[in-house]
């Protein structure tokens, strides 16, 4: 985030609590939830006591703390495919090393992504799809050397000759995904998921799911959870702070098992993972409260899903009756307003570019955002514990009157 002496914020919030933000006197109904890091809400009791004990008991010793061991107890209890952690401070510090372990254990450079990904603002992978042309790469920024491309390949995943292409190519490191990708938030095929199985086993590289989002919000653990019999590697962040900055890299115990030398013996002990505020005593802190709440709540998903399901029909009842070229898509908890013309279905990232319209879809934004309800320039929505049904159709009904005289 840039910021100067004149900098121009769309929208500065002040404060929030539950599922709401405010920006001064004004109230939102809040979907954006830090880009997805609250389950419970705003303000919620797991935060309050983990910035408690941190009053009491100090914010930062670097090199760990005495909170690591139950941090881990908690994870592995969540997540017992995982046996190694590794812990960071954002997601694209987590994708960062797990590149680095994927390169290291293999052997090889490249890596792959899918059409649509985000990683993160790192160098690494801060580029896109480039239509029309094999296996090249466009930075998504400035200040990016053309040498750190050569070494990243894209796959459309809805590709009729995926399996040919991929089978192609040779010095992968690893295929790095997100399992529910924050472009267009549906379930990845069957098809890509037997092909990525195929891949991987053949061409002995490590799969990486991408999970900063889905992990911890779509479930106790997340997507990864199918996938027992291939190496792999899963990074989460976001909900599993609980809204406090904190990423990890979960280790599969086939992968593990796999390159048992480097792992289970030397303990990984040629890779780097040092850094001033990793393992810091309020982060763990809220990872602990966090996993233990998700444990031992397990109603909690049963709302999230049925809150963002219901979200989604009763905005898209709105578009219809409206007659707009919107819909919202999603999968449990996570949604995402896209273009999509009438009589059409958009269900692949590529179709859903080619109906891109970042004007008509800032302009719907600011019609939601005028009627009350506030999500992310991205487009993605999110739910929490704190939203429930009423609440969703008070702000709806207002955006519905809203919508009325609005032209697109």
């Amino acid at each position: 985030m840039l910021i100067t002496n004149n900098s121009n914020f769309n929208s500065l919030i002040s404060s929030s609590d539950g599922c709401f933000v405010y920006s001064g006197s004004k109230k939102y109904l809040d979907f954006n939830l830090g880009s997805g890091s609250f389950l419970i809400g705003h303000r919620n009791k797991l935060i309050i006591e983990a910035l408690d004990h941190t009053k009491k008991n100090g914010s930062l010793f670097v090199g760990g703390c005495t909170l690591l061991n139950e941090l881990y107890e908690n994870f592995v209890a969540c997540h017992p495919l995982l046996r190694q952690l590794i812990l960071s401070n954002t997601g694209s510090e987590a994708v960062l090393r797990s590149i680095r372990i994927a390169r290291g254990l293999t052997g090889k450079n490249k890596i792959i992504l899918l059409r649509g990904a985000w990683h993160g603002s790192h160098d690494q992978t801060l580029f896109d799809y480039l239509e029309g042309e094999e296996n090249i790469s466009r930075p998504l920024s400035a200040g990016i050397p053309q040498t750190t491309a050569n070494n990243v390949i894209f796959i459309d995943p809805c590709s009729d000759n995926l399996e040919d292409k991929l089978f192609k190519l040779n010095d992968v490191a690893c295929i790095l995904f997100e399992p529910i990708q924050g472009a267009l938030p549906i379930s990845l095929s069957k098809n890509f998921h037997q092909i990525l199985d195929k891949f991987i086993k053949e061409k002995r590289a490590i799969a990486i799911f991408d999970e900063i989002i889905s992990g911890h919000r779509v479930s106790m653990n997340g997507i990864y959870n199918a996938f027992k019999n291939i190496p792999l590697m899963v990074l989460f962040g976001k909900s599993m702070g609980g809204g406090i900055p904190i990423s990890a890299i979960g280790i599969s115990r086939k992968l593990s098992e796999t390159y048992k030398d480097q792992i289970e013996k030397n303990h990984l002990s040629k890779f780097f993972f040092g850094g001033t505020f990793t393992g810091n005593p309020l982060s763990v802190k809220s990872a602990i409260l966090t996993l233990k709440y998700i444990k031992n709540n397990k109603n909690l998903y049963t709302h999230l899903e049925e809150t963002g399901a219901y979200l989604r029909n009763k905005i898209n009842l709105i578009f219809k009756k409206k007659e707009l070229d919107f819909t919202i898509v999603g999968f449990k908890s996570i949604s995402k307003i896209i273009n999509q013309p009438l009589n059409t279905k958009i269900n692949s990232v590529s179709l859903r570019d080619k109906y891109l319209d970042k004007e008509k879809l800032n302009l719907i934004r600011s019609i939601f955002q005028s009627s009350g309800i506030h999500y992310g320039t991205n487009n993605l929505l999110f739910t929490c514990q704190e939203h429930d049904y009423a609440t969703i159709d008070n702000y709806l009904e207002k955006l519905e009157k809203n919508l009325e005289n609005e032209q697109f």
